[in-house]
């Protein structure tokens, strides 16, 4: 048995059945409860407002004054029993007892009048027996706070049993309230009708609820059934797909190994910039960003790249982006960074065909090129949406890029790429990075750690030696991260001038 209910319970389509069957349940005892209260609630208010129609029309048939002057005539319990041929007690008995059969009550109509004094009310006319200014012990609140303007009392319940009551006052001929007349219903019959109906309804959900049990049962059956027929398929499927999958990773892998020996070594990149450090974190196996380093002539040049995507198709455009970076620099001796950016987006917009009107290709790379003087005299930036940082002493200036990227389809309208010259001095810092880092989430209330908290800590840590300052961004970072994910490929180049 435990076995069935491990297949039935393993499969999701039965489950889903099981909990539609629950719901259905869930819901029929939801509305057969609610249904309940509703119908007592439609009982009572229907009630109320027959009790409520009665007391208004009697307190307006009862003359005021002649009840105050007959209930100040008898002052003492029960007096009025040995002059019960008053004729104003017994037009008001004969009052409230037609009205009594008349609205088939089985429960007498009465007034009552309140005692301020003693806090207390007592029973006046009745329209069965006499029971004169009889005390009134447990009266309501609501008569109290009420007593000049009438109400209505929902179920309460007293020795006698549960009520619902309705009064309204008497007033004599200046409109003082001498008195009120008080109709009340026994609420258990509604109670007890109510029952009645929703048992009925109860059965008859019963019924429904045991059909659709039984549909359910075979439905059951029959998924289990065809769950076991199909297992051997799945495990076949799951053995060529992990083959599959083996071959892709084996290949990405394989991939990465290209990427890796196609990036420059860092130790190179320190043989001439040696205070200087390249955090580089994929956010898979390939990655979409790439770091680029020549040694041309008398100047370097170092580059910043953010290929559109990650994973295998920002590899791509890496491998295309890395091919044309070296061509321009190393090949056509393009030594103005501006300039070598108009290159590098031409010949991207050839590679990917952007040229033609009809192509839906915008991929592209934002990028921050620098080139910098051996002798680290000066450098000159150009940037595609990736800013150049540097800090001198205790300022940080930051060098825009142009606002639109490289490659990109006809998305942007774009003028050549401007350069800028930077005058260098001993001790300067220069920051390049792709938006990975700024654009990661976490931290309190899962925000991006953004550009500002980026440019904060570089300029915390702006005196320690350049691969301290990696190990502490990289810190940072993952302090920062927590449990998320990576959101993106990850760079920031620091180089630090002698």
């Amino acid at each position: 048995m435990s076995t069935v209910f491990r297949k039935i319970f393993a499969n999701a389509s039965t489950r889903i059945l099981i909990l539609v069957f629950a719901v259905i349940i869930g819901i029929t005892s939801y509305f057969l409860v609610t249904g309940y209260y509703t119908q007592l609630d439609l009982y009572e208010k229907a009630e109320l407002n027959k009790l409520r129609g009665i007391a208004n029309t009697l307190a307006r048939q009862i003359d005021g004054t002649a009840h105050d002057i007959l209930y100040q005539q008898y002052p003492k319990k029960d007096q009025i029993q040995t002059t019960s041929q008053d004729p104003v007690y017994l037009e008001f008995h004969r009052i409230l007892e037609e009205a009594h059969d008349a609205n088939e009550l089985e429960t007498a109509i009465y007034t009552i009048v309140y005692e301020p004094k003693e806090k207390i009310f007592r029973f006046a006319v009745f329209s069965d027996t006499v029971y004169w200014r009889h005390e009134w012990e447990k009266f309501h609140d609501t008569h109290v706070q009420q007593y000049e303007t009438g109400g209505i009392i929902h179920p309460y319940t007293d020795e006698n049993g549960t009520w619902l009551s309705a009064f309204h006052p008497i007033r004599d001929h200046k409109g003082k309230v001498v008195a009120v007349v008080q109709v009340d219903s026994r609420f258990e019959p509604f109670i007890l009708q109510t029952r009645k109906e929703i048992g009925i309804r109860a059965g008859i959900s019963l019924a429904i609820i045991g059909l659709i049990g039984f549909v359910l049962f075979r439905s059951i059956r029959g998924i289990l059934k065809k769950e076991e027929q199909m297992t051997n398929e799945i495990i076949q499927s799951k053995e060529i797909i992990e083959a599959k999958n083996k071959d892709i990773t084996d290949s990405i892998i394989y991939a990465k190994r290209i990427q890796e020996a196609i990036l420059p070594s860092v130790d190179h990149i320190r043989e001439q910039l040696k205070d200087s450090f390249v955090l580089f974190l994929p956010r898979d196996i390939v990655s979409g960003d790439f770091y680029w380093y020549t040694d041309h002539a008398d100047r370097v040049y170092i580059a910043a790249v953010d290929c559109t995507g990650h994973g295998v198709p920002g590899a791509f455009m890496s491998m295309i982006g890395n091919t044309l970076l070296n061509e321009i620099i190393n090949q056509k001796d393009v030594r103005d960074p501006g300039k070598a950016l108009d290159l590098l987006d031409a010949g991207i917009r050839k590679a990917l065909k952007q040229n033609d009107d009809n192509t839906e290709t915008r991929d592209g790379m934002d990028l921050a090129l620098v080139s910098l003087c051996k002798h680290f005299k000066d450098l000159t930036f150009s940037g595609a949406f990736r800013p150049l940082l540097h800090i001198r002493g205790d300022e940080l200036t930051e060098h825009r890029a142009n606002r639109f990227p490289i490659g990109g389809g006809n998305a942007y309208v774009k003028t050549p790429f401007t350069t800028t010259t930077v005058q260098l001095q001993s001790g300067d810092l220069i920051y390049l990075f792709s938006d990975g880092y700024p654009d990661q989430i976490g931290g309190e209330g899962d925000k991006k750690f953004m550009t500002r908290r980026f440019k904060e800590l570089i300029m915390e840590h702006k005196n320690l030696p350049m691969a301290q300052q990696e190990k502490i961004l990289l810190k940072s970072l993952q302090d920062w991260q927590g449990e998320h994910e990576q959101m993106d490929d990850i760079l920031v180049i620091g180089i630090r001038v002698p």
